[in-house]
């Protein structure tokens, strides 16, 4: 059975882009496990640059238009 270890808990970095995690966190499932130390940093939409032509790194996914 595939789980998450814990919630996933981030805190904004200050160049507005980039998260980290508070506390570790991880996932088990299918013989694969993956584990993220605290501060770990993610901007939680990484494409390979050419890829921006077709899907830019920030749109209606990113930060600015979580609900809060």
């Amino acid at each position: 059975m595939s789980r998450f270890t814990c919630m996933l808990v981030v805190a904004p970095l200050p160049d507005g882009k980039t998260w980290a995690t508070v506390q570790p966190f991880g996932y088990d499932g299918g013989g694969v496990r993956i584990k993220l130390e605290i501060g770990f940093q993610t901007d939680f939409a990484s494409i390979p640059r050419i890829s921006w032509i077709f899907l830019p790194k920030w749109g209606k996914y990113g930060q600015d238009h979580l609900v809060r």
